[in-house]
């Protein structure tokens, strides 16, 4: 699980998180992750969606960040917040050919150190698309057992929850699964094999 000072790549969505406070550190109430964001990287593979039950806050550091937040766009650079309110649709990506960055905030935390180190592993381990997607069942096996993390905007909350536990159980079936540690050796192996010089 993640920790205070972990750094994480998923190169496949051009993230890369280094993790200031955990929930283990803020007894569930804060997670907050220092974000460096590839030119074209971020939520790209994530369609509006919503938190249910979390704020999250950008604060922009460099960089321009373009958001959509209940359907209205705008960019927005060093020195802006973003808030996102629980129940807001939202997505976000990097607007320029330069990298951004900024600190992010979730609150309460939740299970989301898990669900982005489960992204940075699969991202090491080739198992998401050239855009960053994982494969619907792969999504499901997550969202089934964290419900109430993440929807997406626009369809019944109640259907995606019946689609997610549906799939969800053929997935792990399949031998999907919802966590995976970016320190696993299998991951440390392939990591060590891109980061060396050619």
């Amino acid at each position: 699980m993640a920790k205070a000072g972990d750094i994480m790549v998923s190169a496949a969505t051009g993230e890369t998180f280094k993790f200031i406070k955990t929930a283990a550190d803020t007894n569930g109430e804060l997670l907050q992750i220092d974000m460096v964001i590839a030119p074209g990287g971020g939520a790209k593979a994530v369609p509006a969606h919503i938190h249910p039950i979390q704020e999250e806050r950008f604060y922009i550091k460099s960089g321009q960040i373009k958001f959509e937040l209940n359907g209205e766009e705008f960019i927005t650079g060093p020195g802006e917040t973003v808030i996102v309110p629980a129940g807001a649709s939202h997505t976000w990506s990097n607007a320029t050919d330069d990298e951004a960055t900024f600190l992010l905030e979730m609150q309460p935390a939740l299970d989301w150190e898990v669900i982005f180190e489960t992204l940075c592993a699969v991202s090491q381990q080739g198992l998401l698309g050239p855009d960053g997607k994982s494969s619907l069942i792969g999504t499901a096996v997550v969202f089934d057992k964290y419900k109430d993390h993440m929807y997406i905007a626009g369809m019944p909350i109640g259907l995606q929850k019946v689609m997610f536990a549906v799939l969800g159980t053929v997935g792990r079936m399949m031998g999907h699964k919802s966590e995976r540690s970016y320190f696993m050796p299998e991951v440390q192996a392939l990591r060590q094999m891109t980061e060396q010089p050619a």
